[in-house]
């Protein structure tokens, strides 16, 4: 874990997604989704495809942060458009959320 630290501290995304894995499995230390979302919310903002899924999947189940399927669908819309071809769980997850109802074009959640 410290050396995903070190790298995550020195700002490469891919050890700040690791970290967070870390944190929501519990591996090296405590069970911490909050610390796992901020670390993935990190990588997320530098680009990293597999922390922006994670980040919309803590959004979507509400683990480390407050449950917003809105919020999940904008960030699992990034990832699928930007990395389509390396995400196909993200457009999967995305295209669950449209046939279920979950939500509507234009990113408004069907009451």
């Amino acid at each position: 874990k410290e050396y995903y630290l070190e790298a995550a501290t020195a700002n490469v995304s891919q050890a700040m997604n690791n970290l967070g894995i870390m944190y929501k499995k519990g591996i090296g230390g405590d069970q911490n989704y909050t610390a796992a979302f901020e670390w993935f919310l990190r990588a997320s903002n530098k680009g990293d495809s597999d922390a922006m899924y994670n980040v919309a999947t803590a959004y979507y189940s509400g683990n480390g942060t407050k449950k917003n399927v809105k919020e999940a669908m904008l960030w699992l819309e990034a990832c699928a458009l930007e990395h389509g071809r390396s995400k196909p769980k993200a457009a999967f997850m995305l295209g669950n959320m449209y046939a279920t109802g979950e939500v509507s074009k234009g990113g408004s959640r069907k009451e």
